[in-house]
């Protein structure tokens, strides 16, 4: 089980770095609805829950926030245009449960 915490921690890393909503939207799973999540609205659900469900669509968005990290400060360091690619290549790695989209969770 992931603490919520931690993601807030990995979006303000990311953020400082110049993540940006664009990017985010593209690790979030409301993607799939079409819709363009922003990073305040998903920090403020954080700021409200202790936990993720294990295998829930927010445990899967912190997993990718950390992939997006590791990679960016390991092979892209001061290129925030590579924020979109490694946003996707982590949505890949790590696909939404779209069971649970109709959910939100």
């Amino acid at each position: 089980m992931r603490q919520a915490k931690q993601t807030i921690s990995y979006l303000d890393e990311l953020q400082t770095l110049g993540f940006t909503d664009e990017a985010f939207s593209k690790i979030h799973h409301f993607r799939e609805k079409g819709e363009n999540h922003p990073i305040r609205t998903h920090r403020s659900y954080c700021e409200g829950t202790d936990s993720f469900q294990d295998g829930g669509n927010n445990e899967r968005v912190q997993i990718r926030l950390e992939i997006v990290l590791k990679y960016f400060e390991a092979y892209h360091a001061g290129n925030s245009a590579m924020f979109a690619r490694l946003a996707d290549a982590a949505y890949v790695l790590i696909p939404p449960d779209c069971t649970k989209l109709a959910t939100g969770g």
